[in-house]
């Protein structure tokens, strides 16, 4: 009998926890007024299920005793509502804000600003105060594995990256588009066999759209104000008619900049002390049209073309260097200036055509693009009014591009999909170099450059139970035709094979996601590195080409682990085979720049928490990125065995101070970096901005204060075979900015479905 009671004792609460129980929730307004009609969602055990309340704002859900369920309200009249909670016999009472806007009714989702799914991490830009009059450096700063070094966006470590805007290659000038005419930016740090080898990371671009049926206007203007002012100018125009949508875009730059440079360097046998003052003005005209039509509910096509040209892109360099001999003790001085223009221009023009139908996925492009440059560099040099060197480089360059690309996704069911794609691409180029009053026979060249290269990928995603996979693979063969000075050939012909695994665990509630994620890529030498030609960058500097260069192999194994789209980890390791890098070294007390090969093996974590506070009026995004370098190799017979532990800390503190007005304050700080035998330092920096919006929103204004302390500074040193050398430069990034944006709109909005789903589970798709 004791048994028998131990034993139903025991099974009690099993049985209260698996069997079905009913609960019935109600919904009231602020009043406590019982809303009904109202629809909803209802989420359990991964299914949604559509409800209604009734007269007494009732509605019943079933489930197991405890089991985690949601509740989803998104209705136009109310805030959006969403609650996790756990299923018990005892009623529950919601309380929804009623919202009202006298013209018309405005449906808000409360979406986190970063997110993670499927190796893909989002940031979505919304009317924050820290995008507000932001560029896209600025925004995608907040990004976990995004860092910024020396200007140069960076992803855990890895520098070749394959920029896209809405899916498709562009030369469009990324760094000068703003926040607000950007959607979102997905960013993957270890791309698959989908993408391109010769990238190790990819950065997406989705532009926004106008969401009403009518025209819209956007005017952004930026005033920079240092040592010499610049100014940025943007417009955006466009309509959608119906099926049809147009978007143009025009943007012209005057941008000014001042750097002073102080430093030592030492050689065989003396030591030079300089002073350089380097000044640049450039102006850029950049326009771009985007063109679409629905075709129907399942598929549009569209073409996008862009043009960008500096019509004025000169700078100016002059250096006071003064030499002491060790072994006389004589002294003298050399003047030496360099003065460079150039003319550049591309025009990009890409034609698109997307279907997507219950479980077909097809996507397709053409892209044609066409560079060319005019570069015209003099170089003159005395010592005590006594010619030294007096160079002039004239170069021409000239290439053409053509894309074809095609993305074909097969859904088997909801677990497992097929990934299908080809991609050819042919490169050509012409280009002159031409260096007056340079004794070597390699000072001029005349070469043309084709190349060919053809890819085919495929990829498998399936899941099993909470574990998620993906695996590829993609070939491609590459072929390379370079002739030199009408005469000398230089072939290549090979074929490589580039595997990719992606594993990635969810927990039943979402709130734990965890992935491991594998792949090889490669970067082949470009033209400037391979072709035999040598000039000078000053009096005693010069540049080299290097044909020996070798392919680049990189692997790349990266874990990942999110929580609540609050707290992300990463941690990677990237091993380079035969790295390809521009390294400094010495040849008859000239400095000799030129490309070589070396090994690194490169390490680290970044790990990002963002949270809420003060009722949701401030928000802190805080990255923290730790990265262990190791360069191994020989350059001219001189060992190469350089490491370094080094860090970055970023800071983002955004607080709300009304539903208009904001104030943010960004701080960033880097350790010293590696960069082969140099090591390069940075000072801290701190900015503040304030933004608000002004005339029912259409208008944004906004200053900005970079460097408030005046703490930044750049500073390298370097030891090549016991040549040491040291260079500290003053950027001068104190500065304010003024900004401006105004924007109108007419026409009524787009209908909309009435709930935003999560589409979490999903891969973040690159086409749209």
């Amino acid at each position: 009998m004791r048994r028998t009671a131990i034993i139903f004792l025991t099974v009690i609460p099993f049985l209260l926890t698996a069997q079905e129980i009913k609960q019935d929730i109600f919904i009231y307004d602020k009043k406590q007024m019982p809303i009904s009609d109202i629809n909803l969602y209802y989420i359990v055990s991964k299914d949604t299920i559509a409800l209604k309340t009734d007269v007494h704002g009732k509605f019943t859900v079933q489930g197991k005793n405890n089991e985690v369920a949601k509740v989803v309200v998104n209705h136009h009249q109310y805030s959006y509502f969403e609650e996790e909670f756990k299923i018990s016999p005892q009623p529950k009472s919601i309380f929804l804000e009623k919202v009202f806007s006298l013209d018309e009714i405005t449906i808000k989702a409360k979406k986190q600003n970063i997110s993670r799914a499927f190796g893909t991490t989002t940031l979505n830009i919304d009317d924050s105060p820290i995008f507000q009059n932001s560029t896209f450096k600025d925004a995608i700063m907040l990004i976990p594995e995004v860092n910024i070094v020396n200007e140069n966006v960076k992803i855990l470590g890895k520098n070749k990256t394959l920029y896209l805007i809405n899916g498709r290659e562009s030369n469009r000038n990324i760094n000068d588009l703003l926040a607000n005419q950007i959607e979102k930016i997905e960013v993957i740090s270890n791309p698959s066999a989908k993408y391109q080898a010769n990238y190790d990371s990819v950065i997406n671009i989705v532009l926004k759209k106008n969401q009403n049926n009518g025209w819209y206007f956007n005017l952004n203007s930026n005033t920079y104000i240092n040592r010499l002012t610049s100014y940025f100018n943007a417009v955006d125009v466009g309509v959608n008619l119906k099926k049809w949508s147009i978007e143009s875009s025009v943007r012209y730059n005057f941008d000014n900049g001042l750097v002073f440079s102080n430093g030592w360097q030492n050689y065989q046998d003396k030591l030079e002390d300089y002073h350089t003052r380097f000044k640049v003005n450039k102006q850029y005209l950049e326009t771009s049209t985007h063109i679409n039509y629905n075709i129907g509910k399942n598929s549009n096509v569209g073409i996008d073309f862009s043009y960008g040209k500096y019509p004025k892109y000169n700078s100016i360099s002059s250096s006071e260097s003064k030499f002491n001999y060790f072994h006389t003790n004589e002294n003298e001085r050399i003047h030496s200036v360099s003065n460079s223009g150039v003319e550049s221009q591309f025009i990009n023009t890409s034609v698109y055509y997307n279907f997507s139908k219950e479980k077909n996925n097809l996507n397709m492009y053409v892209s044609y693009i066409r560079r060319n440059q005019d570069f015209n560099n003099n170089i003159t040099s005395n010592r005590e009014n006594i010619p030294l060197l007096n160079q002039n480089i004239l170069s021409n360059n000239n290439s053409n591009t053509l894309i074809f690309n095609s993305d074909y996704e097969f859904k088997f069911n909801e677990k497992n999909k097929l990934d299908i794609g080809f991609r050819a691409s042919n490169f050509k180029g012409k280009y002159h170099l031409n260096a007056i009053h340079f004794s070597t026979p390699l000072s001029s060249t005349l070469f043309d450059f084709t190349e060919n290269i053809y890819s085919w990928y495929g990829i498998y995603k399936f899941n099993v139970q909470k574990l998620s996979f993906s695996t590829g693979l993609r070939y491609e063969y590459f072929n390379r035709d370079v002739i030199y000075n009408n005469a000398q050939k230089s072939k290549i012909n090979q074929g490589n094979i580039f595997p990719s695994l992606y594993i990635g665990y969810k927990s039943e509630n979402k709130n734990n996601a965890l992935s491991f994620s594998y792949s090889k890529k490669i970067q082949r030498p470009n033209f400037n590195d391979i072709t035999p030609f040598e000039y000078n960058v000053n009096y005693n500097t010069i540049f080299r080409g290097n044909p020996n260069l070798k392919n680049e192999f990189i692997h790349s194994v990266q874990m990942q682990y999110a929580y609540k789209s609050k707290l992300f980890l990463t941690t990677h390791y990237n091993y380079y085979q035969n790295y390809i890098e521009q390294v400094t070294t010495f040849e008859n007390n000239n400095l000799v720049w030129f490309p070589t090969n070396y090994k690194v093996n490169n390490l680290g974590t970044s790990l990002m928490y963002n949270f809420s506070a003060v009722k949701n009026k401030l928000k802190l995004y805080n990255k923290l990125t730790v990265e262990y370098n190791e360069n191994i190799g020989n350059v001219n017979d001189v060992s190469l065995n350089t490491s370094l532990w080094q860090w970055n800390l970023y800071l983002a503190q955004v607080y709300s101070i009304n539903k208009k007005t904001g104030i943010s304050l960004i701080t960033n700080y880097y350790s010293p970096q590696l960069s082969d035998f140099y090591k390069i330092r940075q000072g801290l920096r701190t900015d503040i901005k304030l933004s608000t919006k002004l005339f029912k929103d259409r208008v944004e204004a906004s200053v900005r204060i970079n460097d408030v302390f005046n703490t930044y500074f750049n500073e390298l040193k370097g030891n090549y075979n016991g040549f040491e050398s040291f260079r500290y430069s003053d950027f001068s990034t104190r500065s304010i900015i003024f900004s401006l944006r105004y924007n109108f709109h007419s026409g009524k909005k787009v209908k909309s479905k009435p709930i935003h789903i999560d589409n979490s589970e999903e891969e973040n798709r690159t086409n749209k």
